[in-house]
């Protein structure tokens, strides 16, 4: 949040690593603790024999996928705050620098600019929590199956 800044939230290289590498920790948390009855979890309980492939291979890429969608999610909430930001301010700047007319009227866009600047701080405060709370809620279910 300070100007002319790059959000390090924002490298998507940088959260997508650190997302794979607590999944790595949770899956050998998982391995370590309950070893190969870790597999259950990939098996819905009371599913027929018949659909046991099917549904572990659907619940083994969803296991996999949640690595990239948690610093998915992080990275791109907080770059597209970040580019709306810079879009609207540099078109505001542009529009109040053609005329004193246009400088009094770019006024009222400044407020909803700042409007996107507070909900940018919401954002902010937000989306970390979320990003230790799903990764916390892997863990939790690795560590007691369920």
């Amino acid at each position: 949040m300070i100007p002319y800044s790059v959000a390090l939230s924002s490298h998507i290289v940088l959260i997508v690593s650190l997302s794979i590498t607590i999944w790595f920790g949770v899956t050998i948390v998982g391995l370590s603790t309950h070893h190969w009855e870790l597999c259950n979890f990939f098996v819905p309980s009371g599913c027929p024999l018949i659909l046991v492939p099917l549904l572990a291979v659907i619940e083994l890429i969803s296991y996999l996928a949640w690595a990239i969608s948690v610093g998915l999610r992080l990275s791109a909430n907080v770059l597209t705050a970040h580019l709306l930001l810079a879009i609207l301010s540099n078109l505001l700047f542009t529009l109040m620098s053609i005329s004193l007319v246009y400088f009094a009227i770019g006024f009222l866009p400044l407020i909803g600019i700042l409007g996107i600047v507070i909900l940018e701080y919401g954002i902010s405060l937000i989306q970390p929590y979320v990003c230790c709370i799903l990764p916390s809620s892997y863990i939790k279910d690795f560590v007691y199956l369920q």
